[in-house]
């Protein structure tokens, strides 16, 4: 037999079913959700990334009763914790650099609904080199060839892809995509910076693309101009981390260029 039925499990419910049953009282708590902690409910994501299922919740409180009934129950994670910052959270930790006025635009081919919409496109995707070949051919840009060419008349800068693991396989597009303007323009394609980790941003929303940021690695030419090529550009984070990857290789190798964007490459 409950003393008392509780409806609802989030802060409220759960704070004043844990006074009750301290107090010696059988408390029956239910809630429509099938779990506790109402909209604070965190929980691993497929990757292993803790995130906020209804967006996040931080507990603010000074007095410091309430915070020790709190801490003595539950693992509250401060932001002073770096070690479980380090740890849980070591994607987050990525340089940016700055894009200065003289960066060049990003140069679109065809437009997403055009690209998704085509045939190959599924097949590219998921690591189809030839369905990957087939769908660039039909949507590439030779009036994006020719900007190209232009801005870089003279001078042979070196094409790098952004291809990373998709869930269903390595994303085919890009690396074929940089194939394809190698053989039209006659540039070097980049064999050593390669994405790390597993990001899954395909159909993500902004939250998790921040939560789970591209890393990179891999050597950098001394003195050479970048290009980078890249299936699709959202918030354009991952372009913007392979970025600062060539610039803090570049930094770390040869002190007597700066990484602001200017004395080192336009990538």
């Amino acid at each position: 037999m409950n003393d008392f039925t509780i409806i609802g499990a989030g802060f409220a419910g759960n704070t004043v079913a844990e006074r009750l049953t301290s107090a010696g009282h059988q408390v029956l708590v239910i809630d429509q959700r099938p779990h506790i902690g109402g909209n604070a409910y965190d929980e691993p994501d497929a990757h292993g990334v803790l995130v906020h299922r209804y967006g996040p919740h931080i507990f603010h409180t000074d007095p410091s009763q309430l915070s020790a009934v709190v801490t003595a129950r539950i693992p509250v994670r401060t932001n002073r914790d770096d070690r479980y910052f380090n740890d849980q959270f070591q994607i987050m930790r990525v340089s940016r650099f700055p894009w200065n006025s003289e960066f060049p635009p990003v140069w679109i081919h065809a437009t997403e609904s055009a690209v998704k919409q085509h045939l190959s496109y599924v097949a590219a995707k998921t690591g189809d080199p030839d369905e990957a070949f087939r769908l660039i051919n039909d949507t590439l840009s030779a009036d994006v060839v020719g900007k190209l060419m232009r801005i870089f008349q003279g001078r042979q800068p070196i094409l790098v892809s952004a291809h990373a693991i998709e869930g269903t396989g390595v994303n085919a597009i890009p690396e074929v995509l940089a194939d394809v303007l190698s053989q039209q323009s006659g540039w070097r394609v980049d064999g050593g910076i390669v994405q790390t980790n597993i990001v899954a941003h395909t159909g993500a929303n902004g939250f998790s693309r921040l939560a789970r940021q591209a890393r990179f690695d891999g050597p950098v030419v001394a003195g050479g101009e970048y290009v980078l090529v890249d299936d699709f550009v959202g918030q354009g984070g991952t372009l913007a981390n392979m970025r600062a990857h060539i610039f803090e290789r570049r930094w770390n190798g040869d002190r007597r260029y700066r990484p602001d964007g200017k004395t080192l490459f336009r990538v």
